[in-house]
């Protein structure tokens, strides 16, 4: 199927949790006989262009996006807010009215996939005003262990969730529905308790390596005495 463009929204570009699901999206996407070959793949820049033309006309010629993303203080992250918005202007500035569909994964590192529904709801309203067709938002959950686990196949029963609402969208491009699907919320089988240990592990490397104690991560330098 032609049109379809994938969108990696994170700022640590092919590094990113949003990298490995676009790879596992058009996996997926090939299986159910939607893409017959690899996928345009854009990420747009943190570092704002004085002329976005080229990645506006880009996201103009596509009739699917595809995006993925990852969810900074319950919402999209800064320059991909930017980048819409540019894209927003553009078809107001055209004129156009082409209708686009589009799918979104936004990931986050809580063990709640549900945390990501803010952010979907803000591209489904964005979607509307710009007269865009949202078809499914994905939320996606413990974003590190899904990264971590990018070696164990999709179909695994750690990933099976996931998988599965990879399939529900490719198989809503293929069908090209009317109504907009319901959107999922997924994440890895992953032990909560073994995920905030290691978490809390981490933190405490990351004081280690800036001077600080374990019982500097409780202070409260704002609080009123």
């Amino acid at each position: 199927m032609s049109g379809i463009l994938f969108i990696n929204g994170s700022p640590r570009r092919s590094r990113s949790c949003s990298a490995l699901v676009l790879k596992d999206l058009a996996g997926v996407m090939k299986e159910e006989g939607v893409l017959e070959e690899e996928p345009e793949v854009i990420t747009p820049s943190r570092k704002l262009p004085a002329d976005p033309q080229d990645v506006l006309e880009k996201l103009e010629e596509a009739d699917i996006w595809v995006m993925a993303l990852p969810l900074y203080v319950d919402t999209l992250p800064g320059h991909l807010t930017w980048w819409l918005r540019q894209y927003e202007l553009y078809r107001q500035r055209t004129g156009t009215r082409k209708e686009i569909r589009v799918y979104a994964v936004v990931n986050c590192g809580f063990p709640e996939p549900e945390q990501n529904a803010d952010a979907l709801e803000m591209l489904e309203i964005y979607c509307g005003k710009n007269v865009l067709s949202w078809r499914l938002g994905i939320g996606l959950g413990m974003g590190e262990p899904y990264k971590e686990m990018a070696g164990i196949p999709l179909k695994s029963r750690f990933k099976s969730a996931i998988y599965d609402s990879c399939r529900t969208a490719a198989e809503d491009i293929r069908a090209a529905g009317d109504g907009p699907a319901a959107n999922r919320f997924v994440k890895v089988r992953f032990p909560r308790f073994l995920y905030t240990f290691m978490g809390s592990i981490g933190w405490r490397q990351q004081a280690r390596k800036n001077g600080l104690k374990r019982g500097d991560l409780y202070a409260r330098p704002l609080q009123k005495w």
